[in-house]
């Protein structure tokens, strides 16, 4: 499927077929509402989105989008690859962010306030950078199919901070590794509920701040 670019405006939603074109702007052309099949972008020329209706993509990628994107009480449920942009705005409701494929996942420094939530067993989540999650994170492998957590290089350790009050820290059967299998431990310091999970570091509740680790 031809990807999906959301058009420039003041604030548009997410299911109109009008709001988005098969190729990037200025060369506005028809579009569609993006189906769990469609690479989604958001451009810098991109407008303020608002997520009326539960949505679907294939990837979405954000990195040079400065506005809002509002989740309101809808999710978002992409298949593969996440990239958020350093000056993405998001807000919310009750909305998540859904991934059940085996994403590539890049914060670019956000600072990301929607729930994120892993819930397909089996899964690989390659995390190229650091992520902090202020909503938290919902983890659900299984004791047949644990999902696999890993860095996108050999031997470098990635950390995943959930600040002290964050909500919602629910992480099962997960198996924290580097790019060749090697332990790549992902740091966070809030103590959420984690059962048979390997290779995960627990730090105490408070403002720790623990840099990424070669």
């Amino acid at each position: 499927m031809p990807p999906r670019y959301f058009r420039s405006g003041t604030t548009l939603n997410w299911n109109t077929a009008a709001n988005w074109s098969a190729t990037p702007f200025p060369s506005y052309s028809a579009g569609a509402i993006p189906t769990a099949s469609d690479d989604v972008f958001f451009e810098s020329q991109s407008a303020n989105c608002t997520l009326n209706v539960a949505g679907l993509s294939l990837s979405i990628n954000f990195s040079s989008y400065t506005r809002t994107f509002a989740f309101g009480n809808f999710s978002l449920t992409v298949a593969g690859n996440i990239i958020l942009g350093s000056g993405t705005t998001f807000t919310r409701g009750t909305g998540t962010m859904i991934s059940n494929g085996n994403p590539s996942l890049t914060s670019n420094g956000n600072i990301f306030n929607i729930p994120l939530v892993f819930q397909t067993a089996g899964r690989t989540l390659t995390f190229v950078d650091n992520w902090t999650l202020t909503s938290g994170i919902t983890i659900t492998g299984t004791l047949a199919s644990p999902i696999s957590a890993r860095t996108q290089t050999t031997g470098v350790q990635r950390k995943l901070t959930l600040p002290q009050g964050t909500g919602s820290a629910d992480i099962d059967y997960c198996i924290a590794r580097d790019l060749d299998s090697g332990d790549g431990i992902t740091i966070w310091n809030y103590k959420g509920t984690q059962t048979n999970c390997v290779n995960w570091l627990d730090l105490p509740t408070g403002p720790i701040v623990v840099s990424s680790i070669i």
